[in-house]
């Protein structure tokens, strides 16, 4: 959760004085009020203060890189909706951030890649089970082997793992 410090205009428009405040930044400014240890919308009523929760709406997002990460870049209020994030990607000028990021990206493929693979290795465990028992076979197991590989040079076939497309790869 980020918050934002806003003014309401007399046309019943609002002006953003600050954004984007972490949690630790708007405790500070509270730093002599007690506030819950879950900090919502009713806690920051009559204050500047709100709450703007994280957008869940993935596909209208742009697509990070590596030199490139997505941040809340600007905030608008929505009648009916309240608080929400506006975002762009961000050019990231630490080279120790980026290479960091792109360690973590590639650990995190390599996760959903296993997952994959272990997903197959039950197609493959099927298709020798039906063999087997003489059934027909609900997959050709040749198919499956080709869908394996695929996912096995993952690594080795992109050099940017910001540009995998898991929909295309099986």
């Amino acid at each position: 959760m980020l918050f934002a410090r806003v003014s309401k205009n007399e046309d019943d428009t609002y002006e953003v004085l600050e954004w984007p405040l972490t949690e630790e930044q708007l405790r500070a400014r509270f730093a002599h009020t007690i506030l819950p240890k879950n900090i919502n919308a009713m806690v920051l009523a009559g204050t500047e203060y709100v709450a703007v929760p994280a957008s869940t709406v993935e596909e209208d997002m742009p697509q990070q890189t590596k030199t490139h990460k997505l941040g809340p870049t600007g905030l608008e209020f929505v009648e009916g909706t309240g608080w929400v994030r506006t975002y762009a990607l961000v050019e990231i000028t630490d080279l120790d951030e980026a290479s960091k990021r792109v360690t973590r990206k590639w650990a995190s493929i390599r996760k959903h890649r296993d997952d994959l693979m272990a997903y197959h290795d039950w197609r493959v465990l099927r298709n020798q089970r039906e063999t087997r028992l003489g059934l027909t076979v609900t997959e050709d197991i040749a198919d499956i082997d080709a869908e394996m590989q695929k996912l096995a040079n993952v690594t080795e076939n992109y050099n940017d793992p910001y540009l995998i497309d898991w929909d295309n790869l099986v």
